[in-house]
């Protein structure tokens, strides 16, 4: 799974989920990475200055120990020939940089590789689908009032032919993958 993700907050948000989601057992135990100098900075700097926001050191550390932290471009470039299951988060958010780049076209070609965006706006993943050259099995719209991200499930599958689909507030949706 490959989350762009902007390395300031976003990152670091997405790690807290993550130990949630450890810690509920909702997920698997699976290599997660983070792999953005500028991220792992802030991620530094938020541990550091932990009495400045809402978790407890415990809850910090353990956010902080979520992924391994990836520092060097040997580093980033090996991730790509990783066959395994993995999490990598990278920057930048709005896919138009960074260490993303290689991941995305190492990993975007293949359907049981799920892409995980977490801000764009409308005008902007339309874009972005149509320059991608992506071909999803399916697409999960979980952002969004309603009507809106039912709109947006709407246009997505009348603009590109994908089964797209609005989850309910707390459903689960089981991924399975068809890695041989």
């Amino acid at each position: 799974m490959l989350i762009p993700a902007f390395a300031v907050g976003r990152a670091q948000a997405i790690m807290h989920d993550l130990f949630i989601l450890k810690k509920q057992k909702r997920i698997p135990e699976f290599p997660m990475y983070l792999n953005s100098p500028m991220a792992t900075n802030v991620t530094k700097i938020f541990h550091e200055f932990k009495k400045l926001h809402k978790l407890t050191e415990v809850e910090c550390t353990e956010t902080c120990d979520v992924v391994k932290y990836i520092h060097s471009v040997e580093e980033s470039k090996s991730l790509n020939e990783q066959k395994s299951p993995m999490l990598i988060i990278s920057a930048s958010g709005m896919l138009t940089g960074g260490r993303i780049l290689h991941h995305l076209k190492a990993f975007a070609p293949f359907p049981q590789n799920t892409i995980l965006l977490t801000h764009a706006d409308y005008k902007e993943m339309i874009q972005w689908f149509s320059e991608s050259k992506i071909s999803p099995e399916k697409v999960f719209i979980t952002h969004g009032e309603s009507s809106a991200a039912d709109e947006f499930r709407r246009r997505l599958t009348e603009t590109f032919g994908w089964p797209c689909e609005v989850p309910a507030q707390d459903e689960i949706v089981r991924l399975v993958s068809a890695i041989v």
